[in-house]
Parts: C-alpha cells; sequence; structure tokens
C-alpha cells in the first residue's frame, strides 16, 4: 500500500517452503507462528520512524492480533511452549533448560532477533524490512482475510506522524 512517498509491502510467509526459504525452523509452521515480511520503502526526503512491536493484525472482525517477540518465538520452538501473552517484557537470561535443542539456542535467538523488525529509522530515498511473527487461533497459517495494521509512522524532521496504513 502505498500513501504519499510512503509504500508498505507485507508478505507472510504462510507454507513450510517459504519458511525455509529464511529461516531453518520448521517449527515455525508446526507451531502456527507466521512470519510476516514487512517492507517500508520511504521515496520521500525526510526521515522515518517505525516501531515493530506496534505492527499488529486484524482480522475480518477487526479484533487484533499483537505480534509475538523473539523471545516468545523461542520458547515456542525449542522449548515447545504456547506463547505467553501476559507480558510483553523479556524475562532474564539465560533460558531455562529444555530438551535437545540447547545447543541451538543462541544460533536461533540471534537469527530471529537479526531478522526481525524492531525499531526502523528509514532514511530518505531507501528501503528497510523485517520480520514481524504471529500466532493465530487454532494454529491457522493462511492469512487471506487479515490486514496488517500500523498505526504510526513517524516523520523524525518534522515530528509530525503520518496516516496509519492497513
Amino acid at each position: 500500500q502505498q500513501q504519499g512517498a510512503v509504500t508498505i509491502a507485507a508478505d507472510p510467509y504462510e507454507t513450510q517452503d517459504k519458511i525455509k526459504t529464511a529461516f531453518d525452523l520448521k517449527e515455525l509452521e508446526k507451531n502456527g507462528i507466521v512470519p510476516v515480511h514487512i517492507i517500508i520503502s520511504n521515496d520521500g526526503e525526510d526521515t522515518l520512524a517505525i516501531s515493530g512491536q506496534d505492527i499488529s493484525l486484524l482480522d475480518s472482525g477487526n479484533r487484533s492480533f499483537e505480534p509475538l517477540s523473539v523471545e516468545e518465538v523461542v520458547r515456542a520452538v525449542v522449548y515447545k511452549e504456547g506463547p505467553s501473552r501476559t507480558s510483553r517484557t523479556p524475562s532474564p537470561l539465560p533460558f531455562p533448560r529444555g530438551s535437545g535443542r540447547r545447543g541451538e539456542l543462541f544460533e536461533i535467538e540471534t537469527d530471529l532477533t537479526n531478522k526481525s523488525l524492531r525499531d526502523l529509522r528509514v532514511a530518505g530515498k531507501t528501503s528497510l524490512g523485517g520480520f514481524v511473527f504471529f500466532k493465530l487461533p487454532n494454529n491457522r497459517m493462511r492469512l487471506g482475510g487479515y490486514k496488517v495494521y500500523i498505526p504510526e509512522i513517524r516523520n523524525l524532521k518534522t515530528q509530525q506522524n503520518l496516516l496509519f496504513f492497513e
């Protein structure tokens, strides 16, 4: 979708084959975690600020789904725990001991962190992006009928908020 000089694309990774092109984790699909690649293109002159934590997913009834934190994704794929929705604050490291994949924990967490969409500063005439991760009801992997909602994109020069994106 384009508004003014800003274009945003959302590319859901809904199948195991597509997930494998970006992540070496078959557990994402098994746990019903859908990575969505968000790409922000800024054709204007001023730098824009976007927070990955503010992005949500809206279903056809406008019910909102917050993205999972990297820690929640790691817990789901390494320790087979369902994502906890009680707190967005990270728990202290190290992670509790799990079975089998503990040796890969650092690599998995680093890979997910490096590819995730965090706070972005998109300079004029550039594009940046990253992944946000969503857990849908009943381990649903298809996002047909859902909209990505970005409530705030801020122009850092003027300090004005641009229109939200859906």
